[in-house]
């Protein structure tokens, strides 16, 4: 009994590492989905900025007073964004399909963009969150409980080695 009881918390716990890592997996992807939302901002920015430098440089050198160099290091530029655009839609189309497949979802539904709000700055007791991990670290305790059911296993083996003695007495 004791052994079964062991083995079905180290099965719960096994289960609950399993969750978690599906959890994880979620959030992994949701924040690789934002953090592709934030790198199509800033590329967006790095366009408008370029386009005017770019027209700027134009009519510079329309004017005789820049050259034409400028200009076309800048069009080499613009280009390069613009490939960089496209290379971030097709990683945001991947993102969105692992999420919508980890969520069980169809793979062709749409995520809105994420915009992610600024991160509180925190303080951070590392000797308590190691504690609170070996608490609470599903898979650590699978292992301690299967240690325990392991343990329980040997003293039942050993209660069947010793051989069963039978003292009895008869009338002749």
């Amino acid at each position: 009994e004791q052994v079964a009881a062991k083995e079905a918390a180290s099965y719960r716990q096994q289960y609950e590492a399993a969750k978690d890592e599906a959890v994880r997996q979620v959030k992994t992807a949701y924040y690789t989905l934002a953090f592709i939302d934030l790198a199509l901002d800033i590329n967006d920015e790095e366009q408008l900025l370029l386009d005017h430098y770019e027209k700027l440089a134009e009519s510079r050198y329309r004017q005789g007073a820049g050259l034409q160099q400028a200009a076309v290091k800048l069009q080499a530029e613009i280009t390069r964004v613009q490939s960089r655009l496209e290379e971030l839609r097709s990683r945001r189309v991947d993102a969105e399909a692992a999420l919508n497949t980890l969520m069980n979802r169809p793979a062709e539904t749409p995520v809105p963009r994420i915009k992610l709000p600024p991160v509180p700055a925190a303080e951070v007791n590392f000797k308590h969150l190691y504690q609170v991990g070996r608490q609470n670290r599903p898979e650590v305790l699978a292992s301690l409980l299967g240690i325990e059911r392991d343990e329980k296993r040997i003293d039942l083996a050993r209660k069947e080695y010793w051989p069963g003695f039978i003292l009895g007495a008869s009338f002749v």
